[in-house]
Formats: structure tokens, sequence, C-alpha cells
């Protein structure tokens, strides 16, 4: 397999059920290699399911199910194990002694989900973790942590606010890989402008209402804010300072609808900033890549253990409302009348993930017609080792923090 060197591609999500219920692990007569019919048997674990974002993956995900080949392939089942890790080990441990095939999952944990992953190994039970990492290389992880988000978004709302200011940290699930990156990603960009100054940081869950309601607390003890750096939730953000009367200030954020349509509904009032984050497909790409190595068109031997998954880049006067039914006639957001404000509006990427659309996100539908494609191993990006997030390596790479100046350009510490 080829591979080619990190990129950085410009490309959370509406909080509904899946169109199927969550299930438990099949039953002891189901605990063959292969489900009813021959099938290879593939789970969907969702650990943190209380977002948007979350219940957008797994829809995905469920739609490839159901696409062709994959649905005459495929016994598939979804099992939510929620924030507590001791329940997601234990799920997973069900789904491996129940004879999964493959386990595709959102870990809680980079560490703690290592001597499951052996017990999968044992077993032969390929496991694919998404967005989140682990550090055991006997799973594959597929995720979009080192491509950057923390630091060039820093650096963004740095570049908004001159060098100098008062800033909040609004951060996700603490403990996750996906957190604990982001938040020492930006910190190093911080920390490089003495003229910064982190007043409040707070974590969020990725959720918006709750990113709302700690803004608003924080907004009450520091109503001098400057600018705020935030991860998923990020329309909550928005919402408190509109909700304090504040002044609204530079805001950098992830991929929500709703944050998309505020940067340019709100430019007039002084809202600024930069969308990014991560993409919701990152599920349905990490469930393909695991498909392949179940059918034998890729090489257990030739997966890298790191997968990176493309970082999206939308500043403010870059956002353009386009047609949800309609992907390929251009567009980074939706009308808030026809997509809800929650839901990722980066969803398309048509080299990796061609076979969704809207409602495969939004209902976990299959898009008619469409047939599973296979991915161009040239697309297939090879991610760097960290130390304690997708690696036991003892060195940091060089550079894993560096901003990516082809998309933001430092300015100079006052």
């Amino acid at each position: 397999m080829r591979l080619r060197p990190r990129y950085l591609s410009a490309i959370a999500a509406i909080a509904v059920m899946a169109a199927t219920a969550a299930c438990a692990p099949p039953t002891s007569d189901n605990s063959d290699s292969k489900g009813k019919g021959d099938k290879f048997v593939v789970y969907n674990n969702l650990s943190y399911s209380g977002n948007a974002w979350s219940n957008s993956a797994a829809n995905m995900i469920k739609a490839l199910s159901e696409t062709p080949p994959y649905k005459d392939e495929v016994e598939f089942h979804k099992v939510i194990s929620g924030s507590d890790i001791s329940k997601q080990i234990s799920d997973l441990q069900s789904m491996i002694n129940a004879g999964a095939d493959a386990i595709i999952s959102y870990p809680l944990s980079p560490k703690a989900l290592n001597a499951v992953v052996d017990q999968a190994a044992a077993k032969g039970t390929l496991m694919f973790f998404y967005d989140g990492t682990v550090t055991n290389e006997k799973a594959y992880n597929v995720s979009y942590i080192t491509a950057g988000f923390g630091q060039n978004t820093a650096q963004a709302l740095v570049n908004e606010l001159g060098g100098k200011g008062k800033i909040f940290m609004n951060s996700g699930v603490s403990g996750t890989a996906t957190d604990t990156i982001h938040n020492a990603a930006a910190k190093s960009v911080f920390k490089k402008y003495p003229g910064i100054q982190v007043v409040s940081q707070y974590w969020s869950n990725w959720d918006a209402v709750q990113s709302k309601t700690n803004t608003l607390k924080a907004l009450a003890a520091h109503p001098d804010v400057d600018g705020i750096w935030s991860q998923d939730g990020e329309y909550g953000v928005v919402q408190a300072l509109q909700q304090s009367g504040q002044p609204l200030v530079p805001v950098t954020g992830e991929m929500s609808n709703g944050f998309r349509n505020q940067l340019l509904t709100l430019k007039s009032k002084g809202l600024t900033g930069v969308s990014s984050g991560s993409g919701p497909t990152v599920g349905a790409y990490a469930f393909k890549l695991a498909m392949e190595v179940l059918n034998g068109d890729i090489e257990k031997s030739d997966l890298p253990h790191n997968v990176e998954f493309p970082l999206p880049w939308v500043p403010a006067d870059k956002v353009k409302i386009g047609d949800p039914s309609d992907p390929g006639a251009g567009g980074n957001a939706w009308p808030l009348d026809e997509v809800p404000a929650v839901f990722a509006a980066g969803i398309y990427y048509p080299e990796l993930v061609p076979e969704i659309n809207y409602d495969s996100a939004i209902k976990g539908q299959p898009v008619p017609g469409a047939k599973i494609k296979p991915i161009d191993p040239a697309a297939i990006v090879e991610a760097p080792s960290v130390p304690g997030i997708n690696s036991t390596t003892n060195e940091q790479p060089e550079g894993l923090y560096d901003v990516d100046t082809s998309v933001v350009k430092p300015i100079p510490a006052p």
C-alpha cells in the first residue's frame, strides 16, 4: 500500500436516535466467527452518545452497513455503552465473546481499553476506533486528532486578538484522547503570547446546551473576555454571548451548522472566527477500512495503526450556504430552516466516503442506488505516533503542535 504525506483538506450533528434501537450483543447461538447466512458480524459501539455528533457518526455507519454489497455481507449491531469506561470494557468483551469479526468504536480512554484490545486480537476480532484513539498497536485508530485542530484554531484566535486578550477555553470530554491533545495543542500556541490570558477553562462534553450554560457562568465571572476557543459546542458558546448582552467576540470552534450560520449572519455585529473540527464521517471511514480488511482488499499488515482523517478549515469569510440534498452544488453550511443547528455541516468527504448524504447522517438511511466504492490506497494517510494518545512510544514526534502556515500564519508576539 502506498501512503502519501499528511495533508489538510477543507471539508457536531443533530441529536436524534438512529433508525434502529441499540441492541445487546447477540446470544450464544450467534457466537461463531460469522453470523447468520455466513455474514461478517460487525458492531458499532458508541461510548459517549449524548451529543449530536455521535449520533450522526453512528447513523452514517449504519447507512453504509445497508449499502450494497455490505448489506449482504454484514450482520450489523449497535451498542451504546455510555460514558462509563467500565461499562464500555464490559460491552466490548461481550461483543468479542459473541464472535464479533470487527468492532467500530469511539473509545472513552486512550489507555484503559488496551487490555480488551489484547483480548480481541487473541480471538481474531478487528478493533477500529474512530475520532478518539487507543495506544495499543493491535488496534486501528482512524482520527483527525493529529491533523492540527488545536494549534491552528488557537493561532487563528490569537491572530484575531492581535496577540493580546483574555480568553475562555470550552473543552470537550475530559480524559479522552481527543480532548487531551486538542487542549495541549491550543495551549502550546497560547503560551507563545504573553499577552494571552486563559481566564477560564471548562468542559462541556462537546454539547451545545452545556457549552451555553458553562459559557454563561464564565461570562458572569469574566464579562471582559476578548475571545473564546471552543471544541464542539461552539454554537452554544455564541448563544451565551448573545444572551449575556456582552459584545460578540471572536470564537473559533468546530463545524456545527448553527455556528457556520452564526459566522455568516452575525458578522455585521462583530462575530469572527474559524469553523474546523472533526467530521462525523470519520466513523463511516473506519467502518469501510474494517470491511476492506475483512474482505481481503487491504492486508492487515499494510494498514497503519494510526490513520489520519482530514481536517476542515472554514474561516468566517468562506462560509457558503448550500443545498443539503445536493452536495455537488457546493456550500459548507445549510439553511437553518432545513438543517438543524447542531448538525455537523461538514459531512461530505467524496474521496473517502462518497456513499453517504444528508439523510445518511440524520436518519441512518443508505443513499438510493449507491454502491460501496473501494478506498484508493493513495488516500490513506498515516498519522504520527503520539505517546499516550495513539501509541506507547516514548518520544513525541517533532513538529506535532506546529501551526500549518498554509491555513493560518502566526503573528509576532507583542
